[in-house]
């Protein structure tokens, strides 16, 4: 907490990504981190008709808090600053303090640490009344929903691969929706690594290449250690364990997430050294390709019954995969966001940018360079063709690479029969474009325990979700 608060410099480039600073930032002061301000944790205990409960509320929340809900009622959490419609349920229900329970911001604003002596902490995200970056910082059901749900994908990843890889995450284990405005909280478990005896600390990438005061980034002073140039050490122990991690979960798990330098955090050892082990957050803005983990013959999680609400107002199963809604597109460029979006401008960009103030000669496209190539190979390895460079703007033809992978599957073997029509609810897959719906038997389709993929002459068209 310590990086989270006081070593946050924003490094952001503005020309892909809205900054979250002060150019577009209403957050009182006193809430955010640099204030390092510590309030009793405040719930609002809603009548079970006003909410709708992801994942297991109770046990999550009594397990975090020591707190037994009301008969009938459901907690919604408070921020000190909360939006207007938690405001108005306030007033109607009323607030309380819950017992011995504090919270305090991180450098992400809406999640606050929360903790009760003798428990272990947990993340709170919580719904705000503020803006920043221009986006209003209420947490919206479809993203309590795809953050609990993701959280059980990424559950699946084997231990083994989790270890070779050097990754971990923050599990999004349940989260609250009031029925109003769906809004709500999530609740955010540490990973391992963090907890128990010979815990590792975790820096925020962006904190690792933040001045500290009069003092220059951690990462500089990493390097001048190491006795390794800069560029060599930035690829060798940023770079290359990155790719290695977020190509695995792209091109075999099928996950694409946001890694930025505010969602990667690296582990240090006691001595302050780079362990190679990354750990993800923010699992309410990953998503998965349903197809590719088709292909992959990777398993659905099985959810227990009351996991998920009835009254759901969208088809659960499918808004795990639905991620154009951030951007409106009429395809899904999920490597493009994995790849250069949040890779090369959100991670690579701020690492450059920071050293180049401190290493007069550092080269930046040396760095950049090599990290597409090894992007380019991790394609190959995983699936079989080349992705070509692109020039404007930098990059790899990646996604282009899927599309052209994903029609030359033999959707057969897997299981695909003819499909007597297309269902009215089948949703749009948007590998490559918006496909026409055509009458008939069209398409073939691939079932699953979640839904139904709909193949258009090889290539998937469309999903039906099964619940």
């Amino acid at each position: 907490m310590t990086w989270e608060q006081t070593v946050n410099e924003r490094l952001v480039n503005d020309a892909v990504l809205v900054p979250i600073d002060g150019r577009s930032n209403t957050v009182r002061a006193a809430y955010r981190p640099e204030a390092r301000g510590v309030w009793p944790q405040m719930v609002v205990w809603l009548p079970r008709g006003s909410a709708r409960r992801y994942g297991p509320v109770d046990s999550a929340f009594r397990e975090a808090f020591g707190v037994r809900a009301p008969e009938g009622r459901v907690p919604l959490l408070l921020h000190p600053q909360p939006p207007a419609a938690h405001r108005h349920l306030a007033a109607a229900f009323g607030r309380q303090t819950l017992r011995e329970v504090w919270a305090t911001p991180t450098a992400s604003y809406r999640s606050v640490l929360a903790w009760r002596r003798g428990r272990a902490p947990v993340v709170l995200k919580l719904s705000m009344g503020a803006v920043i970056g221009r986006i209003r910082r209420a947490l919206r059901e479809v993203q309590v929903a795809r953050g609990v749900l993701m959280s059980r994908l990424f559950d699946l990843i084997p231990p083994t691969d989790r270890e070779r890889l050097g990754i971990d995450w923050f599990s999004e284990t349940a989260g609250v929706v009031e029925t109003s405005s769906r809004h709500g909280w999530l609740l955010r478990r540490l990973p391992d690594t963090m907890t128990g005896n010979g815990a590792r600390s975790l820096v925020p990438v962006f904190s690792l290449i933040s001045r500290r005061g009069a003092r220059p980034p951690l990462l500089v002073d990493l390097i001048r250690r190491a006795g390794l140039s800069p560029e060599e050490f930035v690829i060798e122990r940023l770079v290359k364990p990155y790719v290695r991690a977020l190509s695995y979960l792209l091109l075999e798990q099928g996950i694409q997430v946001e890694g930025h330098a505010q969602n990667v955090l690296v582990e240090t050892s006691q001595e302050g050294e780079l362990t190679g082990r990354f750990v993800l957050r923010d699992l309410s803005d990953t998503s998965i390709n349903i197809a590719l983990r088709l292909v992959r013959r990777l398993p659905f999680p099985v959810l227990p019954p009351r996991f998920l609400p009835e009254s759901a107002p969208f088809p659960l199963a499918s808004i795990v995969a639905d991620y154009h809604s951030n951007f409106a597109r009429r395809w899904l460029y999920r490597a493009y966001d994995t790849v250069e979006r949040y890779g090369l401008w959100g991670f690579v960009w701020p690492i450059n940018t920071s050293l180049a103030r401190f290493f007069g000669s550092y080269d930046v496209d040396r760095v950049e360079d090599t990290y597409l190539v090894l992007w380019q190979q991790a394609v190959i390895r995983s699936l079989g063709f080349e992705p070509m460079f692109r020039n404007g703007p930098k990059g790899l033809a990646t996604d282009e690479t899927l599309a052209y992978f994903l029609r030359r599957v033999d959707w057969r073997s897997l299981g695909a029969v003819a499909a007597t029509r297309l269902p009215d609810a089948a949703e749009p897959v948007l590998v490559e474009r918006r496909a026409r719906r055509r009458p008939g038997l069209s398409y073939e389709r691939l079932d699953s325990a979640w839904g139904a993929l709909y193949l258009s002459e090889g290539l998937p068209a469309f999903f039906h979700p099964a619940f």
